[in-house]
């Protein structure tokens, strides 16, 4: 009996291989889509737009020497990361610099990231679990937040994956080259973001419990990381400056050196980092939802990895998933600096997990509507720019702003010798990227450029002042502070009301505006998302 052509082995190859194409192509365009959808809804927030303002070319970065510097250092304390001092500088040279342009590269490297998840799972698992992981990948409410900002994470989530491709690569097939890679993507991918040392000693405490039985394969692992370590030695030589004025805690103009923003973290925080990790930071995990989901997908999690204990890259996703978070709570229990974005390069590993899970259940289709039925809550919240009350469940994340209105009530009324004023810097470095190309009067632009700051005290001194005319953007510490009454102001005074925390009463931001209300007579309001803009006239009293 002759079988036809339809149904030989290699007819049959063939149409599996063409199938595992569509699925892919399928989950690549859902990605995409998910993630080109409002881009540019929201102006540059302060991170974003000193990025884009302050970058320069590897050609113009300030001679080695002056990392021994301990001034320059704490004001310049990022000038080392080469996704801002490097990638931004050519990106926007090649692409231009619309909000769209700019943040579409975190687009691409989350692409990227999706597609790698799977190659990743496909060679070291199985197909089954490849695309199960790159789906939920796609539609992941955490992975869309970051891959719509000019941040370095969706870059370093694909380094990450990288590193974790050829450290796999090593165990099974111990070759230099391999070494080589894995030690040159490891160097780029802290310079990238320097908090990716959590994820090198991560990667080096794995490597070195699988070789702790093969003496020459520990040697290599050491060696590999010193070698890592001498190449990171500048990056470190600046952190290490800025940790000695974190550690004693340094007074600069009242304020203490460090995070305020930053909360020494909790056992809560253990759970809010994996409610972020499963349904974003935009549900509140106690909500039904947020509960619910952070439960099904650790439950998924716990089952797949243990399913696959045997594994390596299984084995990898533990140490990647835990180790980080644990590092950073104990370390936060000495000086607050408990971030959920700084895990954000291991979420793949994490959901690895949850995918392993998944495909372990025959009746996984309905397990799968679920999870996505889930996400895409998470994701509706993500979209409405919506953020839970409680700030520990998004440290360091406040409501989306789009200021594009306010700016363009400024530049329709501004008048020869008025002044302009921030309660934050958070609208200081927005407003200078929007208006960066426009053509302005020298007036309007050299108020711009000011970048005023208005400080209050809570001392004798009252309302000050302080300027990023001259400032690296990232700079921690202001030159100069003087008193509101030296500023200049004859008559009217533009405030941008605003504050990385959001608007709170009782804040130094809104102890400004009270004090300034007290001496102004207010005659503009006009609310925005995450900010208002005043406009206040002096009287004679």
């Amino acid at each position: 009996m002759k079988l036809s052509v339809k149904n030989t082995p290699n007819a049959l190859m063939q149409k599996k291989y063409i199938n595992r194409l569509i699925v892919l192509g399928l989950i690549i365009a859902a990605a995409l889509t998910l993630r080109v959808y409002k881009l540019d809804s929201y102006t540059l927030w302060h991170d974003e737009a000193t990025s884009v303002l302050d970058s320069r070319g590897l050609g113009q970065l300030h001679s080695l020497g002056k990392l021994f510097d301990r001034g320059f250092t704490a004001n310049h304390q990022d000038y080392l990361t080469l996704y801002d001092h490097g990638f931004i500088y050519y990106w926007q040279k090649l692409f231009g610099r619309s909000e769209f342009a700019l943040r579409f590269s975190s687009v691409i490297f989350a692409i990227l990231s999706v597609f790698f998840i799977y190659l990743l799972a496909k060679k070291f698992l199985n197909i089954k679990v490849a695309c199960l992981t790159s789906f939920i990948l796609a539609i992941s409410p955490f992975h869309i937040y970051y891959s719509q900002e000019l941040r370095p994470y969706a870059a370093t989530c694909l380094l990450t994956l990288i590193s974790a491709y050829l450290l796999l690569k090593i165990l099974e097939d111990n070759r230099g080259r391999y070494w080589l890679a894995y030690a040159l993507v490891n160097v780029l991918n802290v310079y990238f973001l320097y908090t990716n040392l959590i994820i090198l000693f991560s990667s080096f405490v794995f490597m070195a419990w699988k070789a702790r039985k093969e003496r020459g394969l520990l040697k290599s692992v050491i060696f590999t990381h010193f070698v890592i370590l001498f190449l990171l030695a500048p990056l470190l030589l600046t952190l290490y400056q800025n940790f000695k004025l974190i550690i004693h805690s340094s007074f600069i103009y009242g304020h203490i050196y460090s995070y305020p923003w930053v909360e020494k973290a909790g056992f809560m925080n253990l759970l809010y980092t994996f409610k972020n990790f499963s349904i974003g930071y935009n549900t509140d995990y106690y909500s039904l939802t947020g509960k619910f989901a952070t439960l099904v997908c650790f439950c998924f999690f716990i089952a797949g990895i243990y399913k696959y204990r045997k594994n390596n890259l299984a084995q990898l996703a533990v140490f990647f998933t835990v180790i980080p978070v644990l590092l950073l709570f104990f370390l936060s229990r000495i000086k607050a600096c408990y971030v959920y974005r700084y895990f954000f390069p291991v979420l793949p590993f994490y959901l690895l997990g949850v995918g392993a899970g998944l495909g372990s259940f025959k009746r996984r289709f309905l397990l799968i509507l679920l999870i996505s039925a889930l996400f895409f809550l998470g994701l509706k919240n993500y979209y409405l720019n919506s953020l839970p009350w409680d700030y520990s469940q998004h440290i360091g994340v406040s409501k989306k702003q789009d200021l594009k209105g306010i700016f363009k009530i400024i530049l329709g009324n501004y008048q020869k010798g008025d002044k302009i004023f921030h309660t934050s810097k958070s609208t200081v470095f927005p407003f200078k990227f929007y208006t960066d190309r426009i053509p302005l009067s020298h007036d309007l632009r050299m108020e711009i450029d000011r970048g005023r700051v208005i400080y209050f005290s809570g001392q004798d001194e009252g309302l000050l002042i302080y300027e990023n005319r001259w400032m690296h953007p990232a700079m921690f510490f202001p030159e100069k502070l003087y008193p509101l009454k030296d500023s200049g102001i004859n008559k009217r005074l533009w405030l941008f009301f605003s504050s990385f925390g959001g608007l709170k009463k009782g804040s130094e931001e809104d102890m400004a505006l009270e004090k300034l209300r007290k001496q102004y007579g207010q005659k503009m309001l006009t609310k925005s998302e995450g900010a208002n803009l005043y406009l206040f006239t002096k009287t004679d009293g």
